[in-house]
C-alpha cells in the first residue's frame, strides 16, 4: 500500500541520514551488499559512502526484484501528506507547541505531533539517535554530509540535555523508594519543579526548552499515575 511504501522510505532516511532528494535518486547501481555509494545533490559531494545496517538492508531486500526497486518513488509533497497519516495511525498525537516570530511578535501554535512530521524529520532522527547512542560527532558529520559545525551543535545541545535528564530520572526513582507512596508522590512533584527550574536556567532556545519540558511532564505524569494505582 502507499502508506507502507512511505513508511519504508521514511525509515530508510532514519537509518541512513540521507535527504529525501538523495533517496529519491537512488538506483540499483548505487547499492552493494554493505553500503550505498551516491552523489549528494545539495552539497555536490561525489562518491559519498554510507554503510547499511540490518534494518536498511531489510527494506532494500523487500523491494529487490520488484517494480519499485530499490525504493518506491513518490513526490515530496505527497510523501509529507502520507507520512502524517502513518504517524496518526500509530497515535503519534502528543500535543506539541511550535514557536516562531513575525517580526518581534512571538507566535505559538499547538497541534498533534503527527502533523509536524515531514521527510526531513527522518534525517533529524538519524542524527539525534546517533548522538544518543554515542556515535562520535565527527563520524556523524561525515555520514550525514553535514558541512557546518553549527548544524550539529544544535543537535548536540538537545541530546546532552536529554542524557542529563534521563540520568536524573534514575536518581529520582531510586531516592523515591525511600519514601512511602504518599510521600513519594510529593517527592516527584518537588523534583519535577526543580528539574523544570534547572532547564529554564540553561542557555537553550525556547523551542528546545519546550520540547524538554514536555518530556519531563510526560515522565512525571506516568510516575504519579503508577503511584495512584498502588494506593
Amino acid at each position: 500500500s502507499r502508506l507502507n511504501h512511505v513508511k519504508d522510505f521514511y525509515c530508510m532516511g532514519c537509518f541512513t541520514g540521507l535527504r529525501f532528494s538523495d533517496l529519491s535518486q537512488l538506483h540499483r547501481a548505487n547499492i552493494t551488499e554493505t553500503h550505498i555509494n551516491i552523489s549528494i545533490q545539495k552539497t555536490k559531494t561525489q562518491n559519498h559512502i554510507i554503510s547499511l545496517n540490518k534494518f536498511s538492508k531489510e527494506i532494500l531486500d523487500k523491494y529487490r526484484g520488484t517494480i519499485y526497486e530499490p525504493l518506491p518513488k513518490i513526490s515530496q509533497q505527497k510523501f509529507n501528506d502520507y507520512i502524517k497519516d502513518c504517524c496518526e495511525i500509530i497515535e503519534l498525537d502528543k500535543p506539541t507547541t511550535i514557536t516562531w516570530f513575525i517580526g518581534t511578535k512571538k507566535v505559538q501554535n499547538t497541534v498533534p505531533k503527527h502533523q509536524l512530521i515531514t521527510s526531513h524529520t527522518a534525517r533529524k532522527t538519524f542524527i539525534t539517535n546517533s548522538l544518543l547512542l554515542g556515535m562520535e560527532p565527527k563520524a556523524i558529520k561525515k555520514i550525514a554530509n553535514i558541512k557546518k559545525d553549527a548544524v550539529l551543535d544544535k543537535y548536540m545541545k538537545i541530546t546532552e540535555e536529554y542524557t542529563m535528564i534521563f540520568s536524573d530520572f534514575e536518581n529520582i526513582v531510586r531516592d523515591g523508594r525511600k519514601h512511602n507512596i504518599i510521600d513519594r508522590f510529593f517527592h516527584y512533584s518537588i523534583e519535577e519543579t526543580k528539574m523544570i527550574k534547572d532547564i529554564n536556567n540553561q542557555n537553550l532556545t525556547e523551542e528546545i526548552k519546550h520540547e524538554i519540558f514536555k518530556e519531563i511532564e510526560i515522565v512525571f505524569k506516568e510516575f504519579k499515575t503508577n503511584l495512584i494505582y498502588k494506593i
